[in-house]
């Protein structure tokens, strides 16, 4: 399903970031990056289609999405989970449920993410993957496994 292509692609993305963003936002011998202090946050999305091309994609969605991001004394914690009915053409609605986890220090030195995508209440795929940055720069590792269905 191409959603999951997509969703795949912004997880790495977003992995890279973290490994690549602290040299870009602080040169070497520049003063340390000052803390900001965030306040936690949580909120419920209603998701709909409100319009489809015929032929392209699904023909109607519907579903909730919850994100919560907190203070975790060491690190910043998100929680995204999205469910979903999708529909397309003629067939039986799917039900997607997407669960994105992850963390960052707060020395931006270590990332950690996990994602559950289950279809129709069968796992599809589970991936997790975590990040270091040190002075001799940064490594990534990514595992998983995506169901052939």
């Amino acid at each position: 399903m191409p959603i999951s292509r997509i969703f795949r692609a912004v997880v790495l993305a977003a992995a890279i970031s973290v490994l690549t963003l602290p040299s870009f936002v602080q040169a070497a011998g520049a003063p340390a990056i000052r803390a900001v202090d965030l306040v936690a946050h949580r909120a419920v999305y209603e998701i709909t289609l409100n319009q489809s091309r015929e032929g392209v994609g699904p023909t109607a969605a519907r579903g909730l999405m919850a994100y919560s991001f907190s203070d975790a004394c060491e690190s910043w914690i998100v929680n995204n989970r999205i469910v979903m009915d999708v529909l397309f053409g003629e067939e039986t609605p799917v039900r997607t449920d997407w669960t994105f986890n992850s963390w960052e220090s707060k020395d931006s030195r270590e990332y950690g993410y996990k994602l559950v995508h289950k279809r129709n209440g069968h796992l599809a795929e589970e991936l997790m993957g975590k990040a270091n940055l040190d002075a001799k720069g940064g490594t990534a590792e990514f595992t998983g496994e995506t169901a052939r269905t």
